[in-house]
C-alpha cells in the first residue's frame, strides 16, 4: 500500500496488513500505543508528537536521504526488544527511541534546536553516519544512551544564531553506560566557530568538547572545510 498525502493516528491503534510505504506525512498524537505491524518504508515524514507511543512491530525502512523520523516529545519502540537499523535519512527530536540496538547511518539530530534525544539501549552510529550537535548561547543537544554508544561517523557541532562560542567552554552532547567513540572527523560549522578547533574529553560515561583558537596561517571558516571534506569523502565511499 502507497500512502501520500497526511495520514494521522490518534489514539490506541493497530495497523496491520499489505507493506506501507510512505511518501507523505504520517502524525502519530495523542494517548495510546500506535502499533503498526506491517512492513513499514519511510520515504517521506513520520512524526511522533505529544508523549505518543509508535511502535513498530514489523520491519522498518528508511533509505531516502531525503526522509525523516521526527520524535518530537514522541516515542519510538521496537517490539520484543528487537533491533531498528536505519540506513540513510534524518532522526531527530526530543523523544526516546527503545531498540536492543539502533543502528543509523544518517544524520542523528539531537533536541529541537537545542534539546536532549534518549535512545534505551546501544546506539551504533556507522562511518557514514552524522551525528549533528547544535549549540547556542546558554545550550546545546545531548544524547543520552542507556546502553553503549559506538560512534564512527562524523560529529558536527554547529553554531546557531548569532552565538560566537567562548573558548573554554565546556560542551556535553553525548552520555552513555560504555563508548567505542573513533569518529572519522570532529567537525565545527557556523559563524560562532570561526578560528577555532575541537578538543575532546571523555569520561567514563560522557564525551565533552572544547575549542582551542586557531592562529595563523591555520585559520580558516570550518564550514568551508566541512564542505570540501564530505564531498570528498562521499565520493570516495560510494566507490566501494
Amino acid at each position: 500500500m502507497k500512502k501520500s498525502g497526511q495520514l494521522v493516528i490518534e489514539g490506541a491503534t493497530t495497523i496491520q496488513g499489505a507493506a506501507i510505504k510512505l511518501n507523505g506525512t504520517l502524525n502519530a498524537a495523542g494517548a495510546g500505543i500506535k502499533k503498526i505491524t506491517s512492513q513499514l518504508t519511510n520515504g517521506g515524514l513520520i512524526d511522533i508528537t505529544n508523549d505518543a507511543v509508535l511502535e513498530i512491530a514489523s520491519t522498518y525502512v528508511q533509505e531516502d536521504p531525503k526522509s525523516t523520523l521526527s520524535l518530537t516529545s514522541g516515542n519510538l519502540t521496537v517490539s520484543a526488544g528487537g533491533d531498528l537499523t536505519i540506513k540513510n535519512g534524518t532522526v531527530k527530536g526530543t523523544g526516546q527511541l527503545t531498540a536492543k540496538v539502533f543502528t543509523h547511518g544518517g544524520s542523528l539530530a539531537a533536541g529541537n534546536s537545542p534539546g536532549v534525544f534518549y535512545v534505551k539501549g546501544d546506539l551504533n552510529l556507522p562511518v557514514n553516519s552524522v551525528l549533528d550537535v547544535e549549540i547556542d548561547t546558554n545550550t546545546n543537544d545531548l544524547v543520552v544512551v542507556s546502553g553503549k554508544a559506538t560512534v564512527q561517523g562524523f560529529v558536527n557541532f554547529k553554531s546557531i544564531g548569532s552565538y560566537a562560542h567562548t573558548v573554554g567552554r565546556n560542551i556535553k552532547f553525548l552520555t552513555f553506560s560504555s563508548h567505542d567513540y573513533k569518529p572519522v572527523l570532529n567537525i565545527l560549522t557556523g559563524n560562532g566557530f570561526f578560528n577555532k578547533k575541537p578538543t575532546i574529553s571523555i569520561g567514563s560515561v560522557s564525551i565533552d568538547m572544547k575549542t582551542e583558537e586557531i592562529i595563523g596561517s591555520g585559520a580558516v571558516k570550518s564550514s568551508v572545510v566541512l564542505s570540501l571534506f564530505l564531498c570528498s569523502f562521499m565520493v570516495v565511499f560510494a566507490l566501494f
